[in-house]
This record gives C-alpha cells, sequence and structure tokens, in this order.
C-alpha cells in the first residue's frame, strides 16, 4: 500500500524554509484553535495584540498575531480545519520561529457520559487520515501529548475543572464514517473523534517540537441518532458574533481587518475608560456579564445537586441537563423576558428553563434573588483579588529587586519636602515597598475570611428550606456546607439578613483603596524625583512629552496612577455610605450602587497596578545628579562632625557652633538669594578657628559616612520579610506589562 512507503528523508521537494523565513519577535510558543468565534475571544482577552506575519492558501488569508497573555508573550494563529492544511500551517509558523503549539478544538465524542463542552486530553490517537503517514512509519496509532499531560491535568485539578483521558479517533472523512466503526473504534478504547490529532502529533514527532492538544466536548455520536448537543443552538454572544462576522464578509473584509475599525465598541455612546484605556481584559472579563451568569448558572447546579443529595426528588437527568448548558447563556430570551417581568434573576431562570425543560421546575428551589446575585458577587470580589494578589506580588518583586541593586547609593532625604539626613535610593524604594507589603497582608486577610452568603432564604431564616426539608435543620445546614464546597469555599456567613452585610463590600474596597494609596504615594514621590532631575518613569523612544514643548518629558503614567488612585480612595466612601444605609433585612438601593462602585474599584486598581508594573520594570535612576545633589547640600550636613573634630583639637564647642551659624547662613544666603555654589566648605577652612584643611574636610565629605544603617536595613528588611513571601510564590511572578495608551 502508498500509505505504507514512508520516506525519513528531511530533505523534500519543497520545504517550508524555501518560502518562509524567521520572523524578528515572534514569540516561540503558539496558541491556535479552530474556532473563529473562540479565537475572536482570545484575541479580546489578550493584551497588545498586532499582526506580525501573515499565512493562507488559495481561499484564504490568515493573520498571525503577536499578544501578551497576562505578561507573557504569545503567538496566536488561528488554525485551518483538517489534517492536511494545519500541519501545513504548523509547518509554516515553524518556519517563521515557532517551537511550542498549544491546539485546542471541538470534537465529537463516542461517550455519552462526557459532558456537553466537557475537557478531554487525548493519550494516544488512532491514525485513520492520510497525512501522518508522510511524518512516520505505519502503525495503527502514535503517543499523544507525552511532554505536558500530566502538567495540564495538575492545573485542572487545582482549579476544579473535570476532564476525560483517553484515545482519540483521528479520520478525514467527515460523512463517511459508519456505526460499525465507530463501535470498533470505541471498542480500541476510543472517546472521541476529530480530524487532525494523529497527524499533528506525528508532525511533532518529525520535526523534534512540542505540540499539545485538547478538545472541549461537542455532539453525541454515543446514541443511535446524532446528537448534536450545543452545535445545533448557538449561544447567544456566539449569534451575535457570527452576525458581526457575516457583516464584515458583506462589506468585503474580514474580522480581523474589521478589528480596529470598529473595536467591537459604538461610537455614539459614553463607554467607562476603564474598558477602552485602563483594566486588563482579564479583569473586565470577571465582571463580565458572561462571568455572571455562568456563575448564577454554577449556583443553580450546585443548589440542585446538594437538594438532591438530602433527599429532594431531583434526577440525574436533570442535572445532566442543566450541566449541559451551563455556559451556552441564551441572552436573547433572557433580554425577552426581562422586558415583561422588569427582574433580571427570574429572566435568566426562565431562559435557562428554555434550554433545560426537563429540570425547568427545580432551577432556584427554595432560593432567592440573592442567592444568586451576592453568592456571585462574592465569587467574583474573590476572583478579583486573586488577579490583584498576583499583580500586586510582581510590583513587590520588581520594587525589591530595584531596592538591593541601589541599596548602597547615597540619596537625599527629605522631611517637610526640605533636604534633610541623607538616605540611600535603595531604602527610600523599601518605604514604597512596605507599604505594599501592609496592602498584601490586608489582601490575604480579607482573601482567607470571604465567605459565602450560601442559601439563607427570603429574610435569612432560611424558612423555605424549613418547609422544603420539613423542617430537618441537619440537611439544611448540609446544603449550605456543599453549595459552599461546589463553589470553593470552606465557610458560609454565620447569620445575615437576605443579603450578606454590605460592610463586606466596603472591606474589600477598603483593602483596593488601601493599593491605591500606596500606589500614590510611589507616584507622587517619583513626579518629585523627576522635577529633581534624579529619577524618572520610563520613556518610550517616540513618546511625546508635551505637545507644546517637545523637549518635555512629562511623567504622564504617574499621573494616571494618582488620577485613578484618586478615584478609588474616593469609591470607598461609596461602599461606606452604603454599608451605612441599608434597612433591615434587605433594600434595593445598594444594587445599583454596588453594581458601578465595587467593580470600578477592582478595575481601577487593576489599571494602577498594570501601569506600576510598567513603571517599576523601567525605573531610570541619574546617579550623577543624585550624587551632584548630595554634595550641594552635604556640607551643611557635616558640620556637627567638623565641630567635634575642632573641639577635639582644643577648641570651644559654644564658640564654634556660634561660628557654624554664621558661616551656614552667610552661605545658605549665596545660594538662595544670589543663586551661587555652596561655599560653606571654603568659609570653614579659611576660619583658623576651626584649625582644619580642605584634605581633612573631604575626608570628612563622603556620602557614604551619613547614611547610617539605610544599606543594612535594605538587606535585612528583603532578607527577612520580602524574599521569603516572594519565594513562597515564585510561580507568579516573571509578569509584564506593556501599555498601548
Amino acid at each position: 500500500m502508498l500509505l505504507t512507503d514512508f520516506d525519513a528523508s528531511r530533505q523534500a521537494v519543497i520545504n517550508p524554509d524555501m518560502l518562509f523565513s524567521p520572523v524578528p519577535d515572534l514569540p516561540e510558543t503558539v496558541v491556535s484553535c479552530f474556532s473563529h468565534v473562540t479565537f475572536e475571544r482570545m484575541l479580546d482577552m489578550a493584551a497588545d495584540v498586532r499582526v506580525l506575519a501573515e499565512l493562507g492558501d488559495a481561499n484564504a488569508k490568515y493573520p498571525i498575531y503577536r499578544g501578551l497573555w497576562q505578561g507573557t508573550p504569545l503567538t496566536f494563529a488561528l488554525a485551518m480545519v483538517g489534517a492536511p492544511s494545519c500541519v501545513a500551517m504548523l509547518e509554516e509558523l515553524h518556519a517563521l520561529g515557532a517551537k511550542r503549539f498549544v491546539v485546542f478544538g471541538n470534537c465529537g465524542v463516542l461517550n455519552q457520559q462526557i459532558r456537553d463542552c466537557g475537557i478531554i486530553i487525548p493519550t494516544a490517537a488512532v491514525r485513520d487520515e492520510g497525512t501522518s503517514f508522510h511524518y512516520g512509519p505505519p502503525s495503527d496509532e502514535i503517543p499523544a501529548n507525552p511532554k505536558y499531560r500530566g502538567e495540564f491535568e495538575a492545573i485542572l485539578r487545582e482549579t476544579g475543572v473535570d476532564f476525560t483521558e483517553g484515545k482519540v479517533w483521528t479520520t478525514d472523512a467527515f460523512y463517511r464514517e459508519t456505526r460499525g466503526k465507530f463501535e470498533k473504534r470505541k471498542a480500541q478504547g476510543c472517546v472521541c473523534v476529530d480530524m487532525e490529532c494523529s497527524a499533528l502529533m506525528a508532525l511533532a514527532q518529525f520535526r523534534g517540537i512540542d505540540v499539545f492538544e485538547f478538545f472541549y466536548a461537542g455532539d453525541n455520536l454515543d446514541r443511535e441518532q446524532w446528537d448534536p448537543r450545543s452545535l445545533s443552538t448557538l449561544p447567544s454572544w456566539m449569534k451575535k458574533t457570527v452576525r458581526r462576522i457575516w457583516r464584515w464578509n458583506w462589506r468585503g473584509k474580514s474580522p480581523f481587518e474589521m478589528k480596529s475599525e470598529e473595536s467591537i465598541m459604538p461610537h455614539d455612546s459614553y463607554i467607562s475608560p476603564f474598558s477602552t484605556r485602563y483594566a486588563s481584559k482579564e479583569m473586565q472579563f470577571i465582571f463580565s456579564e458572561d462571568n455572571k451568569f455562568r456563575t448564577w448558572r454554577k449556583l443553580w447546579i450546585a443548589l440542585a445537586k446538594a437538594e438532591k443529595k438530602q433527599g429532594l426528588d431531583i434526577t440525574d437527568e436533570q442535572i445532566a441537563e442543566l450541566e449541559a448548558h451551563a455556559d451556552d447563556i441564551n441572552y436573547d430570551d433572557a433580554q425577552r423576558r426581562e422586558k415583561e417581568c422588569r427582574h433580571d434573576v427570574m429572566s435568566h431562570v426562565y431562559a435557562y428553563g428554555l434550554q433545560c425543560p426537563k429540570a425547568a421546575g427545580i432551577i432556584h428551589l427554595g432560593a432567592t434573588s440573592c442567592y444568586v446575585g451576592d453568592n456571585t458577587d462574592v465569587i467574583i470580589m474573590r476572583e478579583g483579588l486573586q488577579v490583584v494578589r498576583r499583580k500586586l506580588l510582581n510590583v513587590m518583586n520588581l520594587l525589591a529587586n530595584f531596592a538591593d541593586k541601589y541599596k548602597a547609593m547615597p540619596a537625599l532625604a527629605y522631611t517637610h519636602l526640605q533636604p534633610a539626613q541623607l538616605t540611600t535610593v535603595g531604602k527610600r524604594a523599601t518605604l514604597w515597598l512596605n507599604e505594599l507589603y501592609m496592602d498584601y497582608c490586608e489582601l490575604e486577610h480579607r482573601l482567607s475570611s470571604l465567605a459565602l452568603l450560601g442559601s439563607k432564604g427570603t429574610t435569612g431564616t432560611q424558612a423555605s428550606f424549613m418547609e422544603l426539608f420539613g423542617g430537618d435543620s441537619a440537611k439544611i445546614k448540609a446544603v449550605e456546607q456543599d453549595i459552599a464546597a461546589a463553589m470553593g469555599f470552606d465557610k458560609v456567613v454565620p447569620v445575615s439578613g437576605q443579603t450578606y452585610s454590605r460592610k463586606m463590600d466596603y472591606q474589600v474596597v477598603s483593602v483596593l483603596s488601601g493599593i491605591a494609596q500606596s500606589a500614590s504615594k510611589f507616584a507622587y514621590d517619583l513626579r518629585l524625583l523627576a522635577n529633581f532631575k534624579e529619577m524618572e518613569e520610563p520613556f518610550e523612544k517616540s513618546q511625546i512629552g508635551s505637545s507644546a514643548m517637545p523637549y518635555k518629558r512629562n511623567p504622564m503614567r504617574c499621573e494616571r496612577i494618582n488620577a485613578l488612585a484618586r478615584y478609588v480612595c474616593v469609591d470607598t466612601l461609596n461602599t461606606a455610605m452604603t454599608s451605612s444605609l441599608q434597612f433591615f433585612e434587605r433594600t434595593l438601593d445598594d444594587s445599583a450602587n454596588k453594581r458601578i462602585a465595587v467593580a470600578e474599584a477592582f478595575l481601577g486598581v487593576d489599571a494602577i497596578l498594570n501601569i506600576m508594573l510598567n513603571v517599576c520594570d523601567g525605573l531610570v535612576v541619574y546617579d550623577k545628579v543624585v550624587r551632584a545633589r548630595v554634595m550641594n547640600e552635604l556640607p551643611f550636613m557635616a558640620t556637627e562632625n567638623i565641630m567635634m573634630d575642632a573641639v577635639k583639637k582644643g577648641g570651644n564647642r559654644q564658640e564654634l557652633h556660634e561660628k557654624l551659624r554664621v558661616h551656614s547662613q552667610a552661605a545658605a544666603r549665596v545660594v538662595k538669594e544670589e543663586g551661587g555654589k555652596n561655599d560653606l566648605i571654603d568659609r570653614i577652612c579659611a576660619d583658623p578657628a576651626f584649625m582644619i584643611t580642605r584634605e581633612e574636610v573631604e575626608a570628612i565629605l563622603r556620602p557614604e559616612q551619613f547614611t547610617g544603617r539605610s544599606c543594612e536595613q535594605v538587606e535585612e528588611y528583603l532578607r527577612d520579610v520580602i524574599r521569603p513571601l516572594l519565594a513562597e510564590n515564585a510561580d507568579l511572578l516573571g509578569e509584564k506589562q506593556e501599555l498601548s495608551v
């Protein structure tokens, strides 16, 4: 057979490097998927996205993007469907400079127990296609994902994501697979079917590159009739995207070409600058409708499971139906219903019920609106705090490195904004760092003490659950604990009205305010140091410092930190007022307010930390200016040492003190009134009462002698406080941040 005629020669008639050359600045790791919709969402969530290259075939062009994901540069490429096209594209990307590939996409399942959209990790691929046989010797199967599978599984377990392992059947005959072949592949151990995996794994072996592929489960083939599942009904967000793509194509432009033109944002209505200029896609997603309503559905599923466990008449089939539609939210149905009933929660209960007709009657059973609303708010605040925690640690790491580097460099200190006894550049950095450390401790405390509302009912008495469970308190408490565990919490609030105490919002926003305060102090200090020409924030090569004065280098990033910090600090008062003005067990005047106040406090601090990551990664120190400013003020500080030396030689302390006072004022007058140089040392050397030579004075005027224990304090603080903390969180460090505006 032709397919058994494998030729291992590395030199083909047409090789990728004949057509493609390495692209500078192309990140070596590529993330690729097969869905336009998913790919667009990835690009939207990444930062600093730009086109680096373009691939394609006779019918279409595929831009290749560079972007930042949580500070890490990655290449993003929309994969071509089918083994020949997909492998050819990876070959071309490899020729451009890529070395590692993460590929994911949809697959059909051969085991109906695998839930819709569940994660599947292939362990081997059955080679029922042709492309792989051009890259490796004949065999029925090829190993899949040998290198990173364990690491990926650990991440999924850590994040509580269920997954399935097994063989994948790779076929290139989409319309020609029979029921008999499906049964054969199931008997071989295949759990799903795709069109690329075996070829990708053969490519990886042949070229010696890393390729990791996983799937999210799609249509169910493990039944007499094909069940398309979520493939049959697109969620509303996907429908909108498809419509948008159709409009783009109608106008003769691709979605990629239109991205910058439309920005998927209207230009005729107000848009929060947090969405367009400041906050990261990561934090925006946390406070997005998608995240909120998916969390609602997770809570409804957790409630149903917990109630079933305690004996309510809820079936596995009903729960499976709820889980099958946990993520594909039918927004259009919910919005239509809300116009009628004016209630967001019941609108989504209704919409969920349309997708889950068998389970419609048990959704939200015994719960009140605050069951999903308040519990989701707590979950989202925890997610936001975890992002803030990671970015805060990275800022602290950058400042710690800076402090260590400049721990011994003498610099003027200031009290009352007047020159004072010397410190060091690194010691000052520890003052900024220590305030952030204090914020970190508060954040950790708040994270560890966050409690879920649980299932408290209409006024916090759990009366509805007493009705459901026949007054069995043990079952009610068990339901609540199971819900908490399902959502990753070890406790619920012990007592509440209908809502959790709004003091919790105040406490969380207070943590954010603390970070904003510390960041603002840093930014103000740096702005003053820039005025002194001692230190500056980084300045881009093509950055414009002033629209009118081209020579200027305005500290624009630090000014933005100050501006956003002011907003966040003032926002704390908002949550304080909301907490103080609640009536009895529940009042609704908090709702509209907290939707804005809490979310934008997080978005504001996220933006602040992004800027700090950028600034602290490129702080500029002008050491010669720092030294010159020290030496200009040092004579005033050295007078006590000079006086003591003169006393040792027989001088009168009181007389010398008076002379120093007169000389110092005269020298100050020259500096301040005449704009001259500080001539105090010249005056002292010329005064015989001091019995001192210039050489002796210069020996005293060594800045390092006037910094006290600054250097040691930096070393001790980093060693005892900061480095152990950073070592504990080493896996979170290394984040970078590029600013687009």
